[in-house]
């Protein structure tokens, strides 16, 4: 499993991946569009698309809405990422997710996005392997592979 959240776990080894940002994504343009960074503040008129997982598990509410104090107008859960990125280009909401994840949509000029906060939320990105499996040779494989591919 790849995750951001390392674990204090006997039965789990995490081996670091690679680093990303996360982004704030909206539609070509949302008001957001001459912003270099959004405040949490201005999510408070803003219907925010998330993955289908506690708010308590989320990045944007942890390390940003919380500590403000604030919250978005609506939460709206979206299963999967290719959906939710159609739902931000159709102007369905706005939502945070690593800078990985939107780089094609972005590229094709289908989204815009800026920081959120002023200095950014870096992150990094973990493989959670099981103890017994961490010397394995299809794992030293995985973790190569998905670093060379974060490297471009």
């Amino acid at each position: 499993m790849i995750t951001s959240d390392v674990e204090s776990r006997s039965d789990l080894h995490f081996v670091p991946l690679f680093g990303y940002e996360l982004q704030m994504v909206f539609a070509k343009e949302h008001e957001f569009e001459t912003k270099d960074f959004i405040e949490p503040s201005d999510l408070t008129n803003q219907t925010l698309l998330t993955y289908p997982v506690e708010k308590q598990r989320m990045d944007i509410y942890n390390l940003f809405l919380k500590p403000a104090n604030l919250e978005p107008k609506k939460w709206k859960r979206v299963d999967n990422t290719a959906t939710l990125l159609q739902m931000v280009s159709g102007g369905f909401g706005v939502a945070a997710l690593p800078d990985w994840a939107v780089r094609t949509f972005e590229d094709q000029s289908l989204i815009a996005t800026c920081k959120v906060g002023e200095s950014g939320i870096q992150r990094h990105s973990y493989a959670a392997v099981r103890i017994a499996d961490k010397d394995q040779p299809h794992i030293a494989d995985f973790v190569q592979r998905v670093k060379q591919h974060h490297k471009r």
